[in-house]
């Protein structure tokens, strides 16, 4: 094999490896962290935020017609918790209340 061609595969590899890591990193890390901020400035005027968390495993969802990308999470609002559903674009597809108290089946947990 000749030096070109050798070097040529090996930038191949290391670029196709690159573009794979990074759309990992987009939509399982960045975006997901994005779309939670946003959606702790959006409704912390309703009330005090005190917790929360998203799923950082997106599926498809559908909305409408059309299916996207959508990410699942809760938050802590003034000791209420709600669930929701959020489109990677930063749709809320779907915000309900819980009907559990927020620290109620967090009593036994240990703290660490």
């Amino acid at each position: 094999m000749k030096k070109n061609t050798a070097t040529t595969i090996s930038t191949l590899v290391a670029v196709g490896a690159i573009s794979a890591w990074g759309h990992y990193y987009y939509y399982h890390t960045w975006l997901p962290k994005r779309r939670y901020a946003q959606l702790v400035r959006r409704f912390s005027d309703g009330g005090t935020v005190s917790g929360g968390y998203i799923d950082h495993h997106p599926h498809q969802t559908a909305a409408g017609d059309v299916y996207m990308t959508a990410y699942d999470g809760g938050l802590i609002i003034d000791d209420v918790m709600y669930a929701f559903t959020v489109a990677e674009n930063g749709t809320v597809l779907h915000w309900s209340r819980q009907h559990v108290k927020a620290g109620s089946e967090l009593v036994d947990q240990p703290t660490f």
